[in-house]
């Protein structure tokens, strides 16, 4: 039975309830719930409407006459949204055009059930949509007024734009440009107000947040402030809280010590170098110190030691104040590239130093790269003078890398005073001169312990999950491989998957993988699971038959696999991996190109080889944010694949500001610290069901 608080309310005007009666089973049998009013004297309209807050009014008429022109008065007087229908014995033409003419909006008959139920139907339909358009422009109408009051009183630096356009600004956004009134910002491109660089990003970010796909983080732009001058902005982007508007409400970020207790900041202060905002020295020794001892859970780490090339004259040329000013230009560069997990430090004078944490050694040569890059581009400005200088970076890189700190700094200041003796403006890596000797005895150990982790099922998978940049909810995972050693200790895969290549211990860590991957199938069902080949499986001819096996015992859906080669294997090995990419899709599973982009025929390898996926190289994505060209590369690879029916997937994406670039660039999937860190998803034998949560 339908409840009656489910029922549609309705006023009825008739002489008698048998006419009430009828009316209420023609409505009900059509399979509308309703309660029926009954009215007999016109003169109680008025009251009814106040007390009811009916939907429709029915009134029974042997003719039109003053009657219904009564109702009318009174329906408009009380609520004049109300439709009225007017039901007689008979309907024709003309009286159905005499009562719309006097107000009602239709005419209907008991005698024709179907056009009655139409009609009212119809007109209760009309009714809710009209008065539900009518809410919703209230609440947008007092949304925009509490917009507008927000904006007026809010200490911080708030702009609404729609469609790319700044529709309204508050003071603090005016003082924070320097602009004098809102009438010179409102009306134009919100880019405008900022720096080309900053272009990319900022567009799809607005695009992203508009369409409420994407959360977004804190968004990092140049802002160009009315004097002439630049400054680095961290914005936050929201998304209109009006369905009726595609505005995004733009804020500049306060400081974060904003809220922090008055002993905090001092502390704070007392840590950091007061010219350029990074740690000074001895803070940056204490927390190095303490970070090389622990291992990283995933990628790796590298330092570096950044020093200017030819200062010293440049100081005797403009003077040391003025010098201070260009280091302090230079660290907010330093700042604009720095990504989660990095240390930061002034380590004296115009040296600054890093530790950097990154996906694998080529994101790290990226970015180091590109940073000598941004510094030699720059124009740095000195009083009324401009000058540009080129630096130099001493760096000991990941395989180097050891707990002590001071060894390391050693290091890397040694290898910064060979680059620029050799003439500067470039990345001088610390020499391993033993590497060959050592990498010989250390492999004999490591084939040992992986062997026996083979053995004892010391290996974990570990998942990455692949967001889809276009906001639709997926389970896609990047599968990882970790080892346990004798004391339960992780082993990350630069570790001990260097030494199994060496010794052709892949195809077993492969199989493996692909075992645990499969139970990862079985136990959660996602859409899809990207799984690493090495070299030696991509040349394996037994591979095929043995995983068709596994997928038949298992039960698993081919479809849910996706096998990932890299470009320089699949370089090395076009026919076998062409095969091989033929084997997989008659099996139904599908492959992927991992560090698309980063050899020389990339999108050659694309049109000979059948894959789903390219997974753009993480070194790509090192500084892509403010970098032109790599921007222009990446949407030259994009492009590229779109032309060959093939998704796309950034890869090490480690900051919103990356992801935005993305978005515009066109990619459709991304992975990284970004989107979230591995976690371990399997730690018992790959062949069973049970599965750990880290």
């Amino acid at each position: 039975m339908v409840k009656h608080t489910d029922a549609i309310p309705l006023i009825v005007i008739a002489d008698l309830q048998d006419q009430v009666e009828a009316l209420n089973k023609s409505i009900r049998s059509a399979g509308r719930p309703v309660h029926c009013s009954w009215i007999t004297d016109i003169n109680e309209l008025g009251d009814g409407l106040d007390q009811i807050n009916p939907e429709l009014i029915v009134v029974f008429l042997a003719e039109i006459d003053n009657r219904l022109k009564a109702v009318i008065k009174i329906r408009d007087r009380f609520a004049s949204r109300i439709p009225v229908i007017v039901c007689c014995r008979s309907v024709d033409e003309e009286s159905i055009a005499s009562a719309m003419k006097t107000g009602a909006q239709d005419m209907v008959s008991l005698e024709h059930p179907g056009r009655l139920q139409s009609v009212i139907a119809r007109e209760l339909r009309a009714f809710r949509l009209e008065r539900a358009l009518n809410k919703a422009g209230q609440t947008v109408r007092d949304y925009k007024n509490q917009l507008t009051a927000a904006l007026r009183s809010s200490a911080d630096a708030i702009a609404v734009v729609r469609e790319g356009i700044i529709t309204k600004v508050n003071p603090a956004w005016l003082e924070q440009f320097g602009r004098a009134s809102e009438q010179e910002l409102l009306g134009q491109p919100f880019l405008d107000s900022f720096d080309r660089s900053s272009h990319i990003t900022l567009k799809g970010a607005l695009i992203a947040c508009a369409l409420g796909r994407l959360q977004l983080d804190l968004i990092s732009a140049t802002a160009l402030i009315s004097d002439g001058s630049s400054l680095m902005l961290d914005l936050k982007l929201e998304e209109s809280a009006s369905n009726a508007d595609s505005d995004v409400i733009i804020t500049i970020a306060a400081d974060h010590d904003v809220n922090r207790a008055p002993e905090q900041k001092l502390k704070r202060a007392l840590h950091l170098d007061p010219a350029t905002g990074l740690y000074q020295r001895m803070h940056f020794l204490k927390r190095l110190s303490a970070t090389v001892k622990n291992e990283p859970k995933s990628g790796v780490r590298a330092l570096i030691y950044l020093k200017p090339d030819q200062f010293g004259s440049i100081t005797q040329e403009i003077g040391p104040l003025a010098t201070e000013g260009i280091l302090v230009q230079m660290a907010g560069l330093l700042k604009e590239l720095t990504q989660p997990g990095d240390l930061y430090g002034r380590f004296g004078g115009n040296i600054f130093c890093a530790l950097l944490a990154r996906g694998n050694s080529r994101d790290i040569d990226a970015w180091v790269k590109n940073l000598i890059q941004r510094m030699g581009e720059h124009t740095y400005i000195a009083g009324n003078r401009s000058i540009s200088l080129t630096v130099t970076i001493g760096m000991v890189p990941p395989e180097a890398l050891s707990s002590d700190a001071g060894e390391l700094l050693k290091h890397a200041e040694s290898a910064n005073a060979k680059g620029r003796k050799k003439g500067g403006n470039c990345l001088s890596v610390m020499e391993i001169s033993s590497t060959d000797t050592r990498v010989q005895a250390y492999d004999k150990n490591w084939v040992k312990r992986i062997k026996s982790a083979l053995i004892q099922n010391r290996f974990r998978l570990l998942h990455q999950p692949i967001a889809n940049l276009g906001g639709e909810e997926q389970a896609i995972f990047d599968l990882l491989v970790r080892m346990i050693d004798e004391e339960n200790n992780v082993i990350l895969p630069n570790d001990f998957l260097p030494a199994a290549q060496r010794n052709n211990l892949m195809k077993p860590i492969d199989r493996w993988v692909i075992g645990a991957a499969l139970s990862f199938c079985q136990s959660r069902n996602p859409d899809q699971v990207f799984v690493r080949l090495s070299s030696d499986s991509l040349v394996d001819l037994s591979l095929i038959d043995w995983l068709g096996k596994q997928l038949a015992e298992q039960e698993v859906a081919a479809d849910k696999l996706v096998f990932q080669v890299t470009e320089s294997d699949v370089a090395q090995q076009v026919k076998p991996s062409i095969r091989l990419a033929k084997q997989l899709d008659s099996l139904g599973c599908g492959l992927a190109l991992e560090h698309f982009g980063a050899g020389r025929n990339s999108t050659e390898l694309l049109k000979r080889l059948p894959v789903k996926y390219a997974k753009i190289d993480g070194s790509l994505m090192q500084g892509i944010a403010g970098n032109s060209n790599l921007q222009d590369k990446v949407r030259e690879l994009v492009r590229a694949a779109h032309d060959s029916r093939v998704l796309t997937i950034a890869e090490q994406v480690q900051d919103a500001n990356t992801m935005a670039t993305l978005w515009q660039l066109g990619v459709e999937y991304m992975q990284g610290y970004y989107v979230q860190e591995p976690n371990v998803v399997l730690a018992d034998d790959p062949n069973a069901n049970d599965t750990t949560q880290e």
